[in-house]
């Protein structure tokens, strides 16, 4: 057991040293870019906050290591990998008000802290930043307009899924495969990364294709993968999340699949204040029921067809890397 942990732990510390040597620059100099003549306080104060909880080198390193495994690194490639970490970020902000997200971890989400409103806004400027610096860009036109249309099908994938997700709960028709559909719809996010590295790379359409694959197999690994850490509580904002109506995955499939779990919940909703032992009672019914075993086979299902995209890009370095990153994805699932 000790032996597995620490191979676990190993496994993480070299992702995050592959995250951080592909991605800190650029993630760093999308915040510097985020405060730019930015001198209010009333907004400058959000702008701070939100660039300070939430990191981003995921993305980044997406971006250049795609676009390394089908060419070498052009010049706009850092704008436009800044360009899309800020939309990252605006998305992350978008996700915290439509799930009432107002606290992760103790710490208040930009939500909690300065409320809905302000971080509506904020998450509208950091948008206009960001298309700000694209528009700034000079590239080929056919270029251009490639990744214009990556950038426009991200956010408007991500619209679709986020009002049928409103729609379905508020509804209350949201099931397990409602929920997953969403949750793959929202795997563009990572898609893009992986395909606009390939389109700077000037990858072939073939190797372009394989690369958005790779990217939405990824990015529902990852969605699964944060799923569950959230109906375990580790980030310590799931009975907040039941009461909105913004329950996870595994919580919703867990719900089909046990009596238990459904009562509690209805407890949990109908209490008028927070009792940490009805929501420990809840993960160990949601344990109970196979939720984790039922997740643990989608992700593996995923990397599966992750790794086979890549069998048909030439062998490099990046794409050894590509290939680390889903498969140590097994190590992020919580045990």
């Amino acid at each position: 057991m000790i032996r597995r942990v620490m191979e676990i732990k190993d496994v993480r510390n070299q992702l995050m040293n592959l995250l951080e040597s592909k991605g800190s620059s650029i993630y760093r100099e999308a915040k510097e870019y985020l405060l730019k003549n930015v001198t209010a306080e009333s907004i400058r104060e959000p702008l701070e906050y939100t660039s300070k909880t939430y990191t981003d080198l995921l993305r980044p390193a997406l971006i250049v290591l795609s676009c390394e495994s089908v060419g070498i690194k052009p010049r706009i490639l850092r704008p436009i990998a800044v360009t899309m970490t800020l939309i990252g970020m605006a998305l992350y902000l978008f996700d915290d008000i439509i799930d009432r997200t107002e606290s992760r971890c103790f710490k208040p989400t930009t939500t909690g802290r300065f409320g809905a409103g302000t971080a509506l806004i904020t998450g509208g400027l950091i948008t206009a930043k960001a298309f700000t610096i694209l528009n700034q860009t000079r590239m080929q036109p056919e270029i251009r307009k490639r990744i214009i249309r990556v950038f426009w099908s991200l956010l408007y994938k991500m619209s679709v899924a986020e009002t049928m997700n409103l729609k379905l709960r508020r509804e209350r028709r949201m099931t397990p495969q409602n929920k997953f559909k969403i949750m793959k719809m929202r795997s563009i996010n990572i898609e893009a990364c992986t395909k606009i590295g390939a389109i700077l790379g000037h990858g072939s359409n073939e190797e372009i294709n394989h690369l958005a694959k790779y990217g939405r197999y990824l990015g529902t690994i990852l969605e699964l993968t944060d799923d569950l850490t959230e109906a375990l509580n580790l980030t310590l904002e799931l009975e907040g999340r039941i009461k909105s109506g913004s329950w996870p995955y595994a919580i919703i499939w867990a719900e089909a699949h046990s009596e238990n779990v459904g009562k509690i919940i209805t407890t949990i909703m109908e209490s008028e204040r927070l009792n940490s032992h009805l929501t420990q009672d809840l993960i160990k019914e949601m344990i109970k029921s196979g939720t984790i075993t039922h997740i643990r086979k989608k992700i593996c299902k995923y990397i599966k067809k992750a790794r086979g995209e890549l069998k048909s890009l030439k062998h490099s370095d990046a794409r050894k890397s590509l290939e680390f990153i889903v498969e140590a994805s097994l190590s992020l699932i919580p045990t």
